[in-house]
C-alpha cells in the first residue's frame, strides 16, 4: 500500500473539515429559511459569522486567551461600532 505521508493527510483533514463547514452552513440557511427569514437577512448572518470568526482568529494570533479577554475585545469592538452611528 502506498503511503502519502503526513502532508496529503492532512490536506484530506483539511478539505474534510471545509466540507463539513460547507454543509453545515447550507443546513444553517435551510433552518433560517423555513423559520421565515428573508435571504438578504440570511446572506447579511452569514457575513457576520464569517466576520466575527475572522476576528476571533486575529485575537488569537495575538495571544486572546481567557473568555475575559475576548469580552473585553467584544465590549471594545461594539462600543467602537456604537460610537460611529
Amino acid at each position: 500500500m502506498k503511503s502519502y505521508g503526513r502532508n496529503h493527510f492532512h490536506t484530506a483533514l483539511q478539505i474534510l473539515f471545509d466540507l463539513t463547514d460547507l454543509f453545515a452552513q447550507k443546513r444553517m440557511k435551510e433552518i433560517y429559511k423555513l423559520k421565515g427569514y428573508s435571504d438578504d437577512w440570511i446572506e447579511k448572518r452569514v457575513r457576520g459569522i464569517s466576520i466575527r470568526d475572522k476576528l476571533t482568529d486575529e485575537w488569537d494570533k495575538r495571544g486572546t486567551k481567557t473568555k475575559k479577554e475576548y469580552s473585553i475585545l467584544t465590549a471594545a469592538k461594539e462600543m467602537d461600532l456604537h460610537m460611529r452611528r
